[in-house]
């Protein structure tokens, strides 16, 4: 079981340069846990990858809709819990959602955000 964040998530989706170090550890695990938060993020990511010209709206429909095939398992985040890391490590609360999260599961975090790979610290995934 991992914990797989927005950024590592949207480098595979959507090819970029990262990809090649984050995919075979997000390909292979059976279950990826993710906050409620998730899709919102990815989707955000790839409206506005349509809005610069990067991408057309259906192919990252598309490449969205293939993440329905990934091993997701969503947790509900409570806020209450997210506030004190979120101060403690300078995060915002989103990522602060995926940290706690790899904590509570007690598994390693998949980043590519160094200020949420820092506060992970031995959690984050290499």
């Amino acid at each position: 079981m991992i914990v797989v964040d927005a950024s590592a998530a949207v480098a595979v989706l959507f090819r970029e340069p990262d990809a090649k170090r984050v995919a075979p550890l997000l390909l292979t695990e059976k279950t990826i846990r993710v906050p409620q938060l998730f899709h919102l993020e990815i989707a955000n990511v790839a409206r506005t990858k349509v809005r610069r010209g990067e991408i057309d709206r259906r192919r990252a429909r598309v490449l969205l809709g293939t993440t329905s095939a990934w091993p997701l398992e969503q947790v509900a985040a409570p806020w209450e819990r997210l506030w004190p890391l979120a101060h403690t490590y300078g995060l915002t609360i989103y990522d602060a959602a995926y940290l706690w999260l790899a904590r509570k599961s007690r598994c390693r975090l998949l980043t590519l955000d160094s200020a949420l790979s820092i506060a992970a610290g031995r959690r984050a995934a290499p």
